[in-house]
């Protein structure tokens, strides 16, 4: 797994918390934060991206989401 930057100079930090419906999710349930988790959550990014040394996307492949 590799991730590339936009330029040499550049190192933005930050990315997304992956939480899992059996562990992450559940303890949001527990603390009763559901609502605030939804308001904030993006599933909609799920998915894996290839790119080459060009930063050409070769392949995208998008999962699915148990609703």
């Amino acid at each position: 797994m590799f991730e590339r930057d936009r330029h040499q100079g550049e190192r933005p930090q930050g990315g997304s918390l992956d939480l899992h419906d059996e562990t992450g999710q559940r303890a949001i349930r527990s603390a009763g934060l559901q609502p605030e988790f939804a308001a904030v959550a993006r599933p909609e990014d799920q998915g894996d991206r290839l790119y080459d040394t060009e930063g050409t996307l070769l392949a995208c492949l998008r999962l699915s989401l148990r609703a």
